[in-house]
C-alpha cells in the first residue's frame, strides 16, 4: 500500500463543476478575494436574486469531494455578440497556481461549443496571466470607464 504524505498539495481538477443557479450558494470571502473589484460585496449579494435571474446567467461552483464550495466562475452569454463573457473566477487560495485558469477556460470551450457560440472573453487585471496560460490575445476592444 503506497504511503500518504501528510500534506497532499490540492489540485484543481480534483474538484467538481456543478451549475448552481443562485450566488446563495457561494461563499462571500469567494466575492470578498476579487481583486481589482469596483463593486461592494454587500450590495452585490443584496441584488444578487436579480442578477442571477438571468437565462444569460452561467454560474458554476467548483466542490471538493466533501461537497464544500471551493470556488466558482460566472459568465454570461452576450446574445449580440454570441460571446461567452467571464464575469469572476474566484477560489480558495489552497488551489490558486494549480491550474485554475486553464481549467476554467477549457471548460468555457466546451460549453462555448455545445451553445454554438463564438468567443470566450474576460475582462482581467491580470493580463499577461491568460497571455501566457490558456493562449489569449488581446482584444482589439478596449474598456472605457466614465
Amino acid at each position: 500500500m503506497r504511503k500518504q504524505r501528510p500534506f497532499e498539495v490540492p489540485k484543481f481538477k480534483d474538484l467538481k463543476i456543478i451549475r448552481v443557479f443562485s450566488f446563495d450558494l457561494i461563499p462571500p470571502y469567494l466575492f470578498e478575494q476579487v481583486k481589482g473589484r469596483s463593486w461592494s460585496v454587500d450590495g452585490f449579494l443584496r441584488d444578487a436574486p436579480v442578477y442571477s435571474s438571468s437565462p444569460t446567467n452561467l454560474i458554476f461552483v467548483f466542490a471538493d469531494k466533501d461537497h464544500i464550495i471551493q470556488g466558482f466562475l460566472w459568465a454570461t452569454v452576450n446574445v449580440f455578440t454570441k460571446n461567452i463573457d467571464g464575469q469572476v473566477l474566484s477560489l480558495n487560495k489552497k488551489y490558486w497556481f494549480k491550474g485554475a485558469i486553464r481549467y476554467a477556460i477549457d471548460f468555457l470551450k466546451i460549453l462555448r461549443t455545445q451553445l454554438g457560440l463564438k468567443k470566450i472573453c474576460f475582462r482581467t487585471s491580470r493580463p499577461k496571466a491568460f497571455e501566457r496560460l490558456v493562449g489569449a490575445k488581446r482584444s482589439p476592444r478596449v474598456i472605457m470607464e466614465i
